[in-house]
């Protein structure tokens, strides 16, 4: 008989004879199958070492080639994403070809596929020497080279290779004009639906067995699910990997915004050259007149509208805002008047609009009605379940931005009605009680299982707490933390991350620590220098005697094994910010319901991103290394018992003086240390 255990132990070793089994492993895989097998969520906390990818998929992949089921795995991280395909699951197919096969396949949005009909009219475009100058699509400084890149990509498409992440040919002046759009895309008027790599990949993931998303996906997935447009199949199991996430990710999922960005990109969008309906707008002059004149006034209105909420953005990033704040405004008239001229019933034979042109205008009027209904919502600013605020975006310009406060009731209602979901991380716990994400995540009934991690932490870890120091709120706070960096980068030779919750604290400390690391010969490097965080881990691997600082990018996902990283210092314990509109509006929630919203909300989350930085240090059993709290709150506060519990059993100091021992593979001395050395 065809167990899990036999999986892990017979099966899996036929194919990784090299394989180590490990017992948190075996029992993560068992609580798996309970849970396929269960109508129950669950929660897992599996320890860093133990395995749990291939703890989940393993069980994930005998069920549901066993029930001909479905099995959504979502992450959050596109690294782990890759993790699973490239190297866990071609190790599961093995196990199970026998058995199988097993079906697999990523769900991805549709702006990572071409779309047929527009790639066509790209195609047709280039080659059409005769169009007028009002309809060219190419602009005569980079016609030679899109026409290069759309021919190049005419390879991948005539080969049926239609995904952008297999498309290895330059495609940066194409992509947009023939990538799929949910607002260009016909469904059933499409010629082209038959061969539509968007829909022959949704049949794929309709018939897989597991189906790989990331979160964002997911979600997006759960808000459009209610209008009939749902990007993913049906499914009655789930399992969240990186499943800390999830609140942050629902709350952006289910926000709105508004800014001149997206006005304008409406605007745009109704006569885009690409599009039929564009051209058919453009071909016509009177028709197009009358068009520019409306897109004129809504612009200028939209300019004058966010230019106007920039001064509650002065002095600060962001403004928590109420009806009372939104000045009289005639933007949504002026939108109101632009879409009702291009959904008019004449228009359709005023243009002569084709039947793939009245698709596309039936598509923008649809989003034009959207973006009426948000910004009406948005202005009116009046509903207690959301929380408003404004904030500059990509462009620096103020938006409007609301999100709902409490996220429990959307899992519940749009979730757990319809399936039953599987939480796992390496850090879901607080003091090894699950209570607070699955409030945070409205799971009110749920098994649960810690699997602890297989490495000796007390062995491999010394966790140092400074014996003095000062409070992060003192002016001289930055100052203190340099000073005990050098103190411990100079016993680690480098090899280390120093962690911060904002940028400001890093740039001081990088700034004034330059010329010091120079003379070190430590090779030092900052997150938000110009070097994305992929980029700057590879430098860190390269480099000799490295030291990256760095912010939220490096406190969890990134793996350096092995002594190039022996060293992590954590300069404040990671609590959110409480000024964001978001945060405050959650923690008023929490004293409105009479609860202690610093210890059943901030202490808790802070913990868990705690325990994210503190993992990035050991990865591997032959790892060894130190941890540094520079926060000595973590010791004085009452409530610093609750980061040091969530932690596994390590070895703790309060003396510099002890690194070097430790690094060295020496006990740990038991006398007391000079002042010099201490933080």
């Amino acid at each position: 008989m065809v167990t899990i255990s036999s999986l892990f132990k017979e099966e899996l070793l036929k194919y990784r004879p090299d394989f180590e089994i490990r017992e948190g492993q075996l029992t993560m895989g068992s609580e798996v199958e309970k849970f396929l097998n269960s109508n129950e969520n669950y929660f897992i906390e599996a320890g860093t070492g133990v395995g749990k990818s291939l703890a989940y998929l393993i069980p994930a992949a005998f069920w549901a080639i066993k029930n001909n089921q479905k099995v959504v795995v979502s992450t959050f991280s596109k690294a782990l994403q890759n993790q699973l395909l490239e190297k866990d699951l071609p190790l599961v197919e093995e196990i199970f070809k026998a058995k199988g096969p097993l079906r697999i396949a990523m769900a991805k949005g549709r702006g990572n596929y071409v779309c047929l009909r527009r790639y066509n009219t790209a195609i047709s475009a280039s080659h059409d020497a005769n169009t007028s100058s009002q309809m060219k699509l190419w602009d005569e400084g980079n016609d030679r080279e899109r026409k290069k890149q759309l021919s190049e990509v005419a390879e991948y498409v005539n080969d049926g290779i239609g995904e952008r992440d297999y498309i290895e040919c330059p495609i940066n002046l194409v992509w947009d004009m023939i990538c799929s759009q949910r607002y260009n895309c016909l469904k059933y008027r499409c010629p082209w639906k038959k061969q539509c790599f968007i829909n022959v990949a949704r049949e794929e993931q309709a018939d897989a067995h597991i189906l790989i998303v990331n979160h964002a996906l997911f979600f997006a997935d759960l808000v459009l699910k209610p209008s009939g447009n749902s990007l993913l199949p049906e499914y009655t199991k789930v399992i969240f990997d990186e499943a800390h996430h999830i609140e942050d990710v629902i709350a952006e999922s289910f926000a709105m915004e508004m800014s001149t960005f997206r006005i304008r990109n409406f605007s745009q969008l109704i006569v885009n050259a690409n599009s039929s309906f564009g051209q058919a707008i453009r071909l016509n002059e009177s028709f197009y007149e009358d068009v520019k004149e409306l897109r004129r006034l809504l612009e200028e209105e939209s300019t004058t509208f966010f230019n106007e909420m920039e001064n509650f953005l002065l002095n600060s990033g962001t403004f928590s805002y109420r009806t009372e704040h939104v000045k009289e405004t005639a933007l949504y008239e002026k939108l109101n008047n632009l879409i009702k001229y291009i959904d008019a019933p004449e228009v359709g034979d005023i243009l002569e609009l084709s039947y793939e042109a009245d698709g596309e205008k039936e598509n923008i009027t649809s989003a034009g009605y959207e973006l009426l209904e948000d910004l009406k919502f948005l202005i009116a600013a009046q509903s207690d379940d959301f929380v408003y605020w404004m904030e500059r975006d990509e462009e620096g310009s103020a938006r409007l931005k609301a999100s709902p406060i409490e996220l429990a009731n959307i899992l519940e209602l749009d979730l757990f009605n319809n399936a039953k979901a599987l939480f796992t991380s390496a850090t879901l716990t607080t003091g090894g009680s699950f209570a607070y994400i699955a409030e945070r995540l409205g799971v009110k009934s749920y098994s649960q299982e810690i699997c602890e991690s297989p490495f000796e932490y007390n062995i491999q870890c010394l966790l140092l707490i400074p014996k003095q120091g000062l409070h992060p709120k003192s002016s001289d706070y930055n100052d203190y933390t340099i000073e005990c960096c050098k103190k411990v980068l100079s016993q680690t030779k480098g090899r280390a991350f120093i962690l911060f919750t904002s940028y400001s604290s890093l740039n001081y400390c990088y700034d004034k620590m330059y010329d010091w690391m120079e003379e070190e010969g430590l090779s030092h490097m900052a997150q938000g220098k110009g070097v994305s965080p992929f980029r700057l881990l590879e430098q860190f691997k390269q480099a000799d005697n490295p030291v990256l600082f760095g912010t939220s990018s490096f406190w969890e996902g990134v793996d350096v094994q092995g002594d190039k990283l022996s060293c992590v210092i954590v300069t404040k314990l990671p609590f959110a910010v409480p000024s964001h509109p978001l945060e405050a509006a959650r923690i008023d929630k929490l004293k409105n319901l009479g609860k202690n919203d610093f210890l059943e909300y901030s202490v808790p989350k802070a913990v868990i991103k705690f325990k994210q930085g503190f993992g990035r240090l050991i990865r591997s059993q032959s790892d060894r290394g130190v941890v540094v709290v520079l926060d000595t709150r973590i010791k004085l506060n009452s409530y610093g018992k609750y980061f040091l519990e969530s932690l596994p059993d390590v070895s703790i100091s309060n003396y510099l003086s002890e690194i070097s021992n430790f690094l060295l593979n020496e006990s740990l001395s038991t006398g007391e240390a000079s002042s010099s050395n201490e933080c």
